[in-house]
């Protein structure tokens, strides 16, 4: 094989193995792991059938970081009092 075709050869590869990175690079991005928010009520602790508290509620959401950011302003927005967060 010629040095001509041994470079060539090499550049294809380079070229392959470029485009599989980026690809798997593409995946990686379309499969992030989402952040899911949940909160309970009315758990009694370990006493799950208190009589007391029959009922008990779990809601979860879940929100892109652009979502999350504009929720949190809004959020500020409508305290009477400033907080001093840092976001």
């Amino acid at each position: 094989m010629s040095r001509n075709s041994k470079a060539k050869q090499y550049t294809k590869n380079v070229v392959k193995r470029n485009k599989q990175q980026n690809m798997v690079m593409d995946m990686r991005k379309k499969q992030t792991t989402p952040t899911i928010y949940l909160d309970e009520s009315g758990n009694t602790g370990s006493n799950l059938l208190d009589i007391n508290q029959p009922v008990f509620t779990l809601a979860s959401c879940m929100f892109s970081s652009e979502e999350a950011q504009n929720l949190i302003q809004l959020v500020i927005l409508t305290l009477p009092v400033k907080p001093t967060l840092r976001i």
